[in-house]
């Protein structure tokens, strides 16, 4: 839509507005471009990943240059993943604005941490889009009653108060100490275009911990406004996948069967056809082999989303792979999690554990309970570091590790008994690369079936059979 010249007054239509934002706000810094180039403003996007190196004083000027106009989307998560005090950002952006006056914006919705910066408009409080976007057009001296509302169109920007008409049960509440992942949920968000997206970690995070689940339950909260309806699919079980599944049918008015598979595939089909709801997000949590949940996937205009650890998902699906933190990353989290920790301390924590976002929860949860010193933690965790991150309280994992492992294993019995017994003859081994002349058998001379149990002794001597005995490992 192009708003004719004579409509605009105030704002200089060819100057561009770059709207700096914390990736917790990027609905909302989405929806205020959506408005603005309703109103034939040019619009840009800059997100704010991590921690400012710079002085504010340095970082701001650069962020809009030349005569574009900085809007900022001032919130309490914006202040405290800068880095920066409060009192700076009101310093600098009170210095900035006089010295370009007129080019120098916030909005914000008030509250604990957030600069008193004047003028400025509180749009992000408003429960309504249309007085909201009044008061953000109102900032730019545009006459909101000559442009009007945009009329409604397929996959614009929701109001991001907009909630959700239906809501998994099984999905938790926000967490609030999550931090970082930013480009990787932005990320996710693109690739979501009603292909099924899935999550799965690295092979160098070949295991539970990593963050899949935490990733997915964030960009539900995240970007809750884009959909009506948000579901979880719990697929530890396949049993258990289909319930739920089939639970969605009291949303969907669709008459339930005693037999589950019956009411899940019309739960699919009502998803298919965008009826009676279009606009969907289904979470499947944990899932195992694409081959085993390929038939309870739907497909439609909705968005589907898959966590696992299973690295088969890469070659069947357009795939995101989830690594362990980064090193700002990791110390914007002990920092929010532990307050008072110094920043030697918190790269001291990150180097021992790896950056690895399970274990430095764990980490973080006994400072903040214990009140134990940075210091005597990283003996513990140096000289026991099974029984110290074992037990450590996680409340936003819904397993401990040590709970996490058993479960992997169990899994891994049941489906391939042979490669869970070469996985516990590797734990006797040291922490370096293990031959495979040595698995084998080939090194100690002989049958390597005398030296080894059945299944194991079976499958262990053949080139095939002993690939695949990995893989499962590394799933």
């Amino acid at each position: 839509m192009t708003v004719p010249a004579e409509a605009r007054t105030g704002a200089d239509s060819s100057a561009p507005v770059v709207v700096l934002h914390a990736g917790t706000d990027r609905a909302w810094a989405e929806w205020i471009s959506e408005q603005l180039g309703w109103a034939g403003l040019t619009t840009g996007l800059t997100m704010l990943g991590t921690p400012i190196a710079d002085t504010l004083a340095d970082y701001l000027p650069g962020v809009a240059k030349g005569d574009a106009t900085l809007l900022v989307v001032l919130t309490e998560a914006l202040v405290q993943l800068s880095g920066k005090p409060t009192a700076d950002w009101s310093e600098q952006l009170l210095a900035l604005r006089a010295a370009r006056p007129g080019r120098v914006l916030t909005v914000s919705g008030g509250g604990p941490g957030v600069p008193l910066v004047t003028p400025r408009s509180a749009l992000l409080g408003v429960p309504e889009e249309d007085p909201a976007r009044r008061l953000l057009l109102a900032l730019f001296d545009l006459p909101a009653d000559q442009i009007g509302p945009p009329a409604p169109m397929l996959g614009a920007a929701r109001y991001p108060l907009r909630r959700p008409r239906y809501w998994s049960p099984h999905i938790p509440a926000r967490n609030p100490h999550f931090s970082g992942r930013d480009d990787i949920l932005v990320d996710l968000r693109e690739r979501l275009s009603g292909y099924v997206t899935a999550v799965v970690p690295s092979a160098v995070h070949g295991t539970a911990g990593v963050g899949k689940t935490q990733l997915a339950i964030e960009y539900a909260h995240r970007f809750a406004c884009d959909y009506d309806l948000v579901w979880l699919v719990r697929c530890e079980q396949l049993a258990t996948a289909r319930s739920d599944l089939a639970a969605l049918a009291a949303y969907l008015d669709i008459r339930t069967s005693d037999d589950l598979g019956v009411t899940a595939d019309a739960v699919l089909d009502a998803l298919r056809r965008g009826e009676p709801i279009r606009d969907w997000l289904l979470i499947f949590d944990n899932a195992g082999s694409p081959q085993q949940l390929r038939r309870l996937l739907p497909s439609g205009g909705g968005h589907v989303l898959v966590t696992s650890r299973d690295q088969r998902w890469q070659a069947s699906v357009d795939a995101v792979t989830l690594e362990g933190y980064r090193r700002p990353e990791s110390l914007h989290f002990l920092r929010r999690r532990v307050p008072g920790i110094s920043a030697e301390q918190a790269v001291a924590l990150a180097d021992e554990l790896g950056d690895f976002p399970l274990y430095l929860d764990g980490a973080a949860a006994l400072l903040s309970t214990t009140k134990m010193q940075v210091k005597v933690l990283l003996e513990q965790i140096r000289r026991y570091p099974s029984k110290v991150l074992g037990r450590a309280p996680v409340p936003s994992y819904e397993h401990q590790p040590v709970t996490i492992w058993t479960i992997a294993v169990n899994r891994l019995r049941e489906e391939r008994p042979a490669a869970a017994q070469l996985l516990r003859l590797c734990a006797f081994v040291g922490p370096e690369p293990i031959s495979l002349r040595l698995l084998a058998g080939q090194a100690l001379g002989g049958d390597p079936s005398e030296h080894l149990p059945p299944p194991l002794r079976g499958e262990i001597g053949d080139p095939m059979n002993r690939s695949e005995l990995l893989a499962e490992i590394g799933r």
